[in-house]
């Protein structure tokens, strides 16, 4: 654990660093995630909600003020039972690359769109996996404090509908940015 931990804050420091020779500026950053999941079964009539929380590493910069590019990766830190039931689902991992249009505030606050690609998977008690990749897109702020900034994040991210088993989910984040 500690090894990937090392080395996914390597690859971050890596990618800003090859982003921030692009443009206006490089960062790193983590989040923590509630993820709002609803799963439902072909056997089972009904959808039941489930809240798992994650951690993100993420890097990235600006090409200018409009502009920017983001990846991150990710791993569950909270598992959460299935609603009505002792199932216990979470994140497994998370893995995304997200194009950002930005709507600067002033000189304290941005606003940002974002459409990208992510790959996921959830784990239940089993060991069962789900896993999807495709289109992700989202909304979120910055409110920037010196070399530092405060992020707020929605994310929608891709549906899994796998082996009788269907799973909407979205994820709220709050989390740091910082600007060497």
């Amino acid at each position: 654990m500690k090894k990937q931990l090392c080395m996914l804050m390597a690859s971050a420091l890596v990618s800003t660093a090859a982003v921030a020779d692009m443009g206006e500026g490089g960062y790193v950053g983590f989040d923590l995630s509630m993820v709002q999941g609803e799963m439902s079964f072909d056997e089972v009539p009904g959808s039941f909600d489930f809240n798992p929380v994650a951690l993100r590493v993420k890097g990235g910069g600006t090409f200018n003020k409009y502009f920017g590019l983001e990846g991150y990766i990710g791993m569950g830190v909270q598992d959460d039972a299935l609603e009505q039931s002792d199932y216990d689902i979470g994140i497994d991992n998370m893995i995304g690359l997200d194009a950002l249009c930005i709507l600067p505030v002033g000189n304290v606050l941005g606003l940002y769109g974002k459409v990208g690609v992510a790959s996921f998977e959830y784990e239940d008690d089993y060991n069962d996996g789900y896993r999807e990749s495709g289109l992700s897109y989202g909304v979120g702020a910055r409110t920037y404090l010196g070399s530092m900034a405060v992020v707020v994040e929605y994310t929608v991210l891709p549906d899994i509908d796998e082996d009788g088993v269907e799973v909407e989910s979205d994820m709220i984040s709050v989390g740091f940015n910082f600007y060497p």
